[in-house]
């Protein structure tokens, strides 16, 4: 048995734990008004328009690096093309269907960052939990939404979280499928909390990191308050990943010293102002466009939305020593 390590944090201990436990700032905010339908409607109206603006940073990355493009040319031409049919042949069929697959879509990317970071950290202390932690991630994500039908009312899920008209109907189609969740959520239950035990006396046995076991702490605090309330636990889930990915594209960015666009527009510190008053301005004119088309702004979501998580997942990977290395982590031999 090994004492966790101080070290292997990715900004310092203050800004990580902050991080990490930024849903619970949230919760304390959206808890007080969890029955009060406008402030609640309200509150997650502004969890979505923060999520929204954090999705095409990764255009920026992905288009604004030569580096990045070449390794993927072709995709990243018709990526944005694809997605806009893909979006139109599903709301063709139905728009409750495209609604859910999109919350489901954003619940496992959302859950993925945590994992991405968890192992940022695991891999700045030298461990190799990686499969672990990637499975422990999916069951307690499975025990997170399953938990929706199996503890609570969905009914009532839709009365308070009144977004508008698609959003009440991705929340009430899982209607045809509570019967299950209370089984999918018992078994769910069941197999992440071994996971957890199994992960816990491995890090003990490793020592680990405080950062590492703060973020690890966090992540599960983050379901149970899915568990205990969806609405307030959805608006923190929301939250929590822009703020998590501002701060992790931010550091990777300064870490950074090629001549790349995205890595010279954000190099001094007033460039890096002058970046996010650009993006803040070029999002906004966005919305003001499509605004005046029948359902641009549902239509432009989804799409950006699918391309924010697809380019993700080749943006951010960590056996790339471009990607590595501004973030500290190791290189793989």
């Amino acid at each position: 048995m090994s004492l966790p390590s101080s070290g292997a944090y990715l900004r310092g201990p203050v800004v990580d734990h902050l991080l990490g436990w930024s849903w619970l700032v949230v919760a304390f905010v959206a808890w007080p008004w969890r029955s009060n339908t406008d402030v609640l409607a309200a509150l997650a109206g502004m969890a979505f328009i923060v999520s929204f603006m954090h999705q095409p940073l990764t255009l920026a990355l992905v288009y604004g690096d030569r580096r990045q493009l070449a390794q993927h040319r072709t995709f990243y031409a018709l990526a944005p093309v694809v997605a806009a049919i893909a979006v139109v042949v599903v709301w063709s069929v139905s728009l409750p269907v495209l609604a859910v697959i999109a919350l489901l879509w954003n619940a496992q990317h959302t859950l993925m960052q945590r994992y991405g970071l968890m192992r940022v950290y695991g891999r700045k202390n030298g461990d190799h939990q990686g499969r672990l932690e990637r499975w422990t991630m999916m069951s307690l994500l499975v025990v997170g939404v399953s938990s929706v039908g199996a503890l609570t009312d969905p009914y009532d899920i839709a009365i308070r979280l009144d977004l508008g008209r698609t959003n009440r109907m991705a929340i009430l189609a899982f209607d045809p499928f509570l019967p299950l969740a209370t089984v999918v959520f018992a078994v769910s239950a069941v197999l992440a909390g071994v996971l957890v035990v199994v992960w816990v006396v491995r890090e003990i046995r490793m020592g680990g990191s405080v950062a590492k076991w703060s973020y690890g702490a966090a992540s599960l605090g983050l379901v149970v308050l899915i568990m205990v309330d969806p609405v307030v636990g959805l608006i923190a889930y929301v939250s929590t990943h822009a703020i998590e990915y501002a701060a992790v594209v931010r550091a990777s960015l300064i870490g950074r010293d090629d001549v790349e666009l995205v890595a010279r527009a954000t190099r001094t510190p007033l460039r890096r102002l002058g970046s996010v008053v650009g993006y803040i301005g070029v999002i906004a004119l966005l919305l003001a466009v499509v605004r005046t088309v029948p359902n641009g702004m549902a239509f432009t979501i989804f799409v950006l939305g699918a391309l924010h998580i697809v380019f993700d997942g080749l943006v951010w990977k960590l056996r790339r020593p471009e990607v590595a290395g501004p973030l500290g982590v190791p290189a793989v031999a």
